[in-house]
């Protein structure tokens, strides 16, 4: 992709940023039909810096019920699940058991 190209202000999107210890991180959302462009770039121009670019894919977990596509906001299931081993318990009732002596 050359550098003067641009793109539709709905193709890139900024989901989440946030200060590190090296300075700014930003997790952008990219539109299937740009990402082809983008998938090989390695640094990206910023105003005056070069900074390095890398590809983050986290697929959409319940925290609910443990399964992948959807929210535990938009969960229709009715018990909850441990998202680490599936069992019917939910992950914090068992951090909280191993936690007794």
């Amino acid at each position: 992709m050359r550098q003067c190209e641009m793109h539709q202000e709905d193709d890139i999107k900024i989901v989440h940023s946030y200060k590190g210890p090296r300075g700014n991180n930003w997790t952008f959302e990219i539109s299937p039909k740009i990402y082809k462009d983008f998938a090989p770039i390695k640094k990206i121009n910023l105003g005056w810096e070069r900074v390095p670019v890398r590809e983050y894919f986290r697929p959409l977990q319940c925290y609910k019920c443990g399964k992948f596509g959807h929210q535990a906001k938009h969960c229709s299931e009715a018990k909850e699940a441990c998202t680490r081993c599936g069992g019917q318990d939910p992950l914090e009732q068992l951090q909280n058991a191993a936690k007794v002596h």
